[in-house]
């Protein structure tokens, strides 16, 4: 004994796609609502077609566009591909004969925006109707059916598996090898070889490598790796920095490339991007020193000072007319912000005295070196799953530099990820003197420390932390994602860009 469940759009979008995942949506299970393919799909169909009409919802159906061609009423549904495109079709049938059983005529448009493809339906309804009277079968619920079927059970677990992992862990996970050894594809796997044997990656669950140790990888390799889209982050002996293997762009947007470009080269637009890169640095300097100002055992009084001082920099902000001024505003904050280190650390063995950089001359030096340089590579692998281009920034200045894109929007998150970890490891004494290894030049964190920091940093970036806008959990790695869909929608010009802004 089953019962009719009221249709829509999507329900018939899923059920030609997998008829399992269609009946789970039926009762409520959906489907990764972070999946990076909807994202997608949902800034094109925002930010490509901004001038029309965009989702009308009658009854239990929701248009992506409507809009009359020549006095006719034509339904629009824009695809981020045409992969599906068979569900798409049926998902707008079925719109189609649902407007049709209301007495309106409408023809139906198919639009692949990324493919520059379209489609024309009509109605077709008998056929339709087929389908429609078919997925309400489908629907009913068939007690003993799922029940006996031990398969569809374990389906429906993992599919909640995943979105709980997706929501939790962001899916796709980073890995860190310090061992020397040898990355090699094997068929449609990818390996990691050393001396104590070979170990395998998963390859659709891995985001981005990073490389710390002597690794020799292979043209089929970095093939593989950059088929699968995985970027690969190479640090030299010491922790430095050296190099990203970015693989090709997989999600070139031209008019957006064009966008970025337009608010370079045009001097008011960029300045309003730089002024809003540090006003959200600032803050979030600001929102540590306030987490950290009842917790010091000395320098309350400097802490509080520096706050109202960093109020009246962000004002001084407006009255720049260049990014060099802005970057003067922006250097002598974070160089008044470093002072209060001490305060916040109080360990003899962590001095900061001043910032220095290659080589860094003290512990506290070192990590924020090798922290920053960890932040600036992972808002460079997320953006390499949006639309824009990292060779395009605003505040650092685009010139023979690989990147600066990253280097902009690192500003905003060095503060939570790098500083918030650092005075944490030191105050409950997860580091010590003995993690670091003195040279001719400087200080710098040994293997043994560089597998500490990376293993806090990644629990860090998998933490959540509630969305006041989204409502929800996310975790660290999610914000720096919704941080770029903002940017994307500012040079869209479809709103101003609002840093993230945290709060304890």
């Amino acid at each position: 004994m089953g019962y009719e469940m009221p249709v829509t759009g999507t329900d018939i979008w899923y059920y030609f796609i997998c008829k399992r995942e269609s009946w789970l949506m039926s009762h409520k299970i959906t489907p990764d609502e972070e999946d990076e393919n909807i994202e997608i799909g949902r800034f094109i169909h925002e930010y490509r077609y901004k001038r029309e009409k965009q989702e009308t919802a009658i009854d239990t159906i929701k248009l992506d566009r409507i809009k009359k061609v020549n006095g006719k009423l034509v339904v629009q549904e824009i695809k981020k591909s045409s992969r599906f495109e068979t569900s798409a079709r049926y998902q707008l049938l079925y719109y189609l004969d649902t407007l049709k059983q209301m007495g309106i005529e409408a023809t139906g448009e198919l639009l692949f925006p990324e493919e520059r493809k379209k489609k024309w339906l009509n109605g077709r309804r008998k056929k339709n109707q087929f389908w429609i009277k078919l997925w309400r079968r489908s629907g009913k619920l068939r007690r003993c059916r799922y029940r006996r079927s031990l398969t569809r059970l374990s389906f429906a677990v993992n599919v909640l598996i995943k979105n709980f992992a997706g929501r939790v862990n962001n899916v796709k996970k980073t890995l860190y090898i310090f061992k020397s050894g040898e990355l090699r594809r094997k068929d449609n796997s990818l390996y990691f070889e050393s001396e104590e044997g070979k170990k395998y990656i998963p390859v659709e669950d891995t985001n981005d490598i990073y490389l710390f140790g002597e690794v020799d990888v292979t043209k089929k390799f970095l093939e593989f790796a950059s088929q699968k889209e995985i970027a690969i982050h190479y640090f030299n002996h010491y922790g430095y920095y050296v190099g990203t293997f970015y693989p090709r762009e997989h999600q070139n947007a031209g008019h957006i490339i064009l966008k970025q470009a337009e608010h370079y080269l045009d001097n008011g637009k960029r300045l309003l991007l730089a002024k809003t890169f540090i006003s959200g640095s600032i803050a979030q300097m600001g929102q540590v020193l306030k987490y950290y100002r009842t917790r010091v055992a000395k320098g309350k009084e400097e802490i509080e000072n520096l706050l109202e001082q960093f109020n009246g920099n962000i004002k001084e902000l407006e009255k720049g007319n260049t990014v060099e001024e802005l970057m003067a505003v922006e250097g002598h904050s974070r160089e008044e912000y470093y002072k209060m280190f001490d305060f916040i650390t109080s360990n003899p063995d962590f001095v900061f005295e001043k910032r220095s950089r290659r080589p860094p001359l003290n512990r506290l030096n070192a990590l924020i070196s090798f922290g920053n340089s960890i932040c600036y590579t992972t808002v460079l692998s997320e953006i390499y799953k949006t639309y824009l281009d990292p060779r395009i920034g605003y505040l650092h200045t685009t010139n023979f530099r690989r990147f600066s894109l990253n280097l902009d929007v690192a500003e905003i998150f060095k503060p939570i990820m790098v500083d918030r970890l650092i005075f944490t490891m030191i105050n409950k004494k997860m580091l010590t003197k003995k993690d670091f290894d003195k040279h001719t030049e400087g200080i710098t964190l040994s293997e043994a420390g560089r597998r500490k920091f990376v293993a806090e940093l990644d629990k860090r970036m998998k933490t959540t932390v509630n969305h006041r806008h989204l409502g929800r959990t996310v975790s660290y790695r999610r914000l720096i994602r919704l941080e770029l869909y903002k940017i994307q929608k500012h040079v869209m010009e479809e709103g101003n860009y609002v840093p993230y802004h945290s709060l304890w």
